[in-house]
């Protein structure tokens, strides 16, 4: 059997706009999930919640 295929999910943060902070979880330059939020700290968080949600989805 064929060992299965690793992914690279990535987590960013970037500032966009003056009160407003985006975050992403990316695979290369695919991105899966996205939001905004009014802090950095709360972009972080919610872009590592995003990368634990997707991680936790079971394959099968």
């Amino acid at each position: 059997m064929a060992e299965p295929a690793i992914r690279l999910l990535e987590v960013a943060v970037s500032q966009s706009g003056q009160a407003r902070w985006k975050w992403n979880v990316s695979e290369g330059i695919v991105e899966i999930a996205a939001g905004y939020e009014v802090t950095r700290q709360a972009a972080q968080a919610e872009g590592d919640s995003a990368l634990f949600a997707l991680l936790s989805i079971s394959r099968k």
